[in-house]
């Protein structure tokens, strides 16, 4: 069978416009879309090389609350993060191994991540 170019190898009997409206959805929704292991792995090793740049995360953490972020208990709690990490090397490189880790259960906080913009937009 030729779909657009394209020679689909499936029984086209068992193949039904729900089952393609349901393939349709999953790729959809969030929650089945392939993730991007590596980014907080770029982003782990980026700040191992630039660890000055956790001052840039700092800032944008200032500047969205002085915006009045309706939810500021992440910001509060990456700040939180950030500032341990910078109290000795061994919490710095605790916290570059958790960066790096692909945890769903961190996924909320991760999500309001502050590593955003220059120089994190070429990762």
């Amino acid at each position: 069978m030729y779909f657009h170019g394209w020679v689909l190898d499936f029984d086209t009997s068992s193949f039904t416009m729900q089952r393609y409206r349901e393939s349709i959805m999953l790729l959809e929704d969030p929650h089945f879309r392939p993730k991007n292991p590596t980014r907080w792995s770029i982003v782990g090793a980026a700040l191992r090389e630039h660890p000055e740049w956790m001052s840039i995360a700092l800032e944008n953490l200032d500047r969205w609350e002085k915006w009045g972020r309706t939810h500021p208990a992440p910001l509060r709690q990456w700040r939180k993060i950030i500032q341990e990490a910078q109290s000795s090397p061994e919490l710095m490189d605790a916290f570059l191994v958790w960066l790096s880790l692909d945890n769903a259960d961190e996924e909320p906080l991760k999500s309001c991540s502050p590593f955003v913009g220059p120089p994190f937009l070429v990762l």
